[in-house]
């Protein structure tokens, strides 16, 4: 199998799977470029291995205040919750939010006993459950294409200058920083399938055009046959990367 480890050496791989160098591929660098960059989108949105679940943390600022919203780097994808920062959080030992959970957690003590593995996962159903009940996690709104994480708050009176917010979600993973993304086989196919149709659609426009030798160009072919290869890949992403449904069952 080919060794594949960066951007050049997947477009290198890519024209020797189309013929190059005994047949001239008549695409463009910048077209090129282009078909890399979507094969890799389209393997970001399909591949969940593409993503990385993180935490990011960030400090208000007067601007932020002023906004009503924090910026948030463009390789974020989803914000799955913002980790509290109200006075519960900074420890203080007489909020409400405080003392429901130490109540709580002080009661599943004395319920679960000293019974050994049975007893601990007893417990964390319990801890869960109790997270879920009293969870101060502060609403929030975010859209990736926006690139803002909208806090529903008083930014007035609940945050300050300096402030650090703590967020957890999804980041896609740079293929720089992480160049055994370019080895994977359906990102290798599909990139080369692009570029097929790419040329057979500069192709197109000498359909019918005698070349030296006799040879007629067809490029209306090429772009049928890629067309219907990325259909193909497309479907087989599908079926590799997309979680089943869940149902509910009541």
């Amino acid at each position: 199998m080919a060794k594949v480890n960066s951007r050049q050496t997947l477009i290198d791989y890519c024209l020797r799977q189309l013929g190059q160098p005994l047949i001239k591929i008549n695409v463009a660098q910048e077209q090129i470029d282009d078909c890399v960059d979507d094969a890799i989108q389209k393997f970001q949105e399909y591949n969940g291995e593409a993503t990385i679940r993180t935490y990011l943390k960030h400090a208000i600022t007067a601007t932020d205040q002023a906004n009503g919203y924090i910026p948030v780097p463009e390789s974020m994808i989803m914000v799955n919750k913002v980790l509290p920062f109200s006075s519960a959080s900074k420890g203080d030992m007489f909020s409400d939010d405080w003392e429901l959970q130490n109540n709580a957690i002080s009661k599943l003590r004395f319920a679960t006993g000293g019974g050994g593995l049975t007893s601990y996962e007893i417990a964390m159903n319990h801890l869960e459950m109790i997270d879920m009940m009293f969870s101060t996690a502060t609403p929030s709104k975010f859209n990736r294409y926006q690139g803002r994480l909208y806090l529903d708050i008083n930014w007035a009176t609940e945050t300050s200058v300096g402030d650090m917010i703590v967020f957890e979600g999804s980041m896609v993973i740079d293929p720089e920083q992480t160049p055994l993304i370019y080895n994977d086989i359906m990102l290798k196919q599909f990139t080369v399938q692009l570029i097929k149709r790419q040329w057979g659609s500069n192709l197109k426009k000498y359909d019918g055009v005698i070349m030296p030798g006799g040879i007629t160009l067809d490029g209306q072919k090429i772009y049928d046959e890629a067309n219907e290869e990325l259909k193909e890949l497309a479907e087989t992403m599908r079926d590799l990367y997309e979680e089943p449904v869940d149902f509910l069952v009541g």
